[in-house]
């Protein structure tokens, strides 16, 4: 995964582009999502004399994720709907991996309820701490 400085952003601020998935929904319909999504990122980082002490990454902020949603009918038609879900960075789990040799974050994976809306408790970015 790369990553790049974010634009007009502070020094310690990135963005890259991460993979959504997306799950939820009814049981008679699937959910697709738009296949990544560009995210920022901030790298706070405690130094000490001797060395870096501790890093940390930080989401917040919204983000945007197109999707189409396929429902079937009672005769296995396929009705297709397609929207976007306003994402708070902010609220999703944080899933840590440790010993990864980067400090980034990762895939998305969003829950949604029937009516559409992110269900928070559920949904999830994977950060990578060095």
């Amino acid at each position: 995964m790369w990553y790049k400085k974010a634009d007009n952003l502070g020094a310690d601020d990135y963005s890259t582009n991460v993979k959504v998935n997306m799950f939820g929904g009814a049981d008679d319909t699937d959910i697709y999502a738009s296949n990544e999504v560009s995210v920022k990122f901030r790298i706070d980082v405690e130094a000490r004399e001797w060395g870096i002490k501790h890093m940390s990454v930080m989401v917040s902020g919204l983000v945007e994720v197109p999707y189409t949603i396929i429902e079937y009918d009672e005769n296995e038609l396929e009705l297709e709907k397609e929207g976007v879900v306003v994402v708070d960075l902010s609220q999703l789990v944080k899933t840590e991996r440790k010993n990864s040799g980067v400090v980034t974050i990762g895939d998305m994976d969003l829950w949604l309820d029937k009516s559409g809306s992110v269900v928070y408790n559920r949904s999830e970015i994977v950060i990578y701490k060095y």
